[in-house]
């Protein structure tokens, strides 16, 4: 637990994460301040060894005949490992900057008047079926559209996710190494999955393929995708034109369960920046 914006602070390495007034009405659900964020595709918490993400604004949730409609507007964040709240236009930037396609350092910090991110979200469970729409749009800097389909019967699911991207108009006022996106870029993500579960075993195999027309972006200050293939050091942030393998395998006892996951990451060019933001290698990754 530390602050990387404080490092040589050892003392009160805290914040407020949740303070917040809920209104339940029927099946609709308001909530308001610093909430506890639904989990979304790119929206979440991610925590683990340091200070997680914490999210202000406000929530709506409605379900009905299977149904389920979210709406959401966030106005402020406190980015994983930091303990202050920035409103949006102040935290993208405050990370790891990255390189533009033309090889030159992207500087975004302060050059972006982005006011907040609104989500929209229709979800549906029918039968062996799951399906999930969702849309995230990040004021004046680029739109994320987001969806997914399951299926699942008896000891068998299988998934498909296919996620496209759009710069905002806004995006092309501003100078060239200033922009967070550039007006040709639209990243396109394709990402499978399948899974077989015996007893308390699961195998799960999943692929996924980043396309050329553009490197996937959103910014570290907000969250951390969640493809099939993510895992806590193999993320597709900042790629393009790339394949990325993932086998898994997990099994429980009656106090205990082992998961071990490995992801491969092909086909990255460090020198390419057009399709690598953050100057990745190909690698492999294991977790368990």
């Amino acid at each position: 637990m530390y602050d990387i914006n404080h490092i040589n602070r050892y003392k009160d390495i805290s914040r407020l994460e949740k303070l917040y007034i809920e209104y339940n009405f029927n099946n609709i659900n308001l909530t308001y301040g610093k909430i506890p964020i639904k989990k979304t595709p790119f929206l979440n918490s991610s925590d683990g060894r340091m200070i997680s993400f914490a999210f202000s604004g406000g929530w709506l949730h409605h379900s009905t005949s299977g149904w389920v409609f979210d709406g959401a507007w966030i106005n402020k964040v406190s980015p994983r490992s930091m303990t202050e709240w920035f409103t949006i236009k102040e935290a993208i930037g405050l990370i790891d900057k990255g390189y533009q396609p033309n090889g030159h350092i992207t500087e975004i910090a302060n050059h972006h008047s982005s006011s907040g991110i609104g989500l929209a979200h229709v979800g549906k469970k029918e039968n062996h079926w799951n399906i999930d729409l969702w849309n995230i749009y990040l004021d004046k800097t680029i739109n994320t559209s987001y969806f997914r389909l399951e299926y699942m019967k008896n000891k068998w699911q299988y998934g498909l996710i296919y996620t496209f991207q759009s710069p905002l108009l806004y995006q092309e006022g501003l100078n060239y190494d200033n922009r967070y996106i550039q007006p040709d870029e639209k990243g396109r993500v394709l990402s499978l999955m399948g899974q077989y579960c015996v007893h308390n075993t699961s195998i799960q195999i999943a692929y996924s393929r980043a396309f050329n027309s553009g490197r996937f972006l959103f910014p570290k200050e907000l969250g951390r995708d969640q493809f099939y293939t993510s895992m806590s050091r193999s993320r597709l942030n900042g790629l393009g034109d790339i394949h990325v393998f993932k086998t898994g395998l997990e099994h429980g006892w009656k106090n205990l369960i082992v998961n071990l996951d490995a992801a491969t990451l092909l086909g990255t060019d460090m020198k390419n920046l057009k399709y690598n933001k953050y100057k990745m290698a190909d690698n492999t990754n294991y977790i368990l």
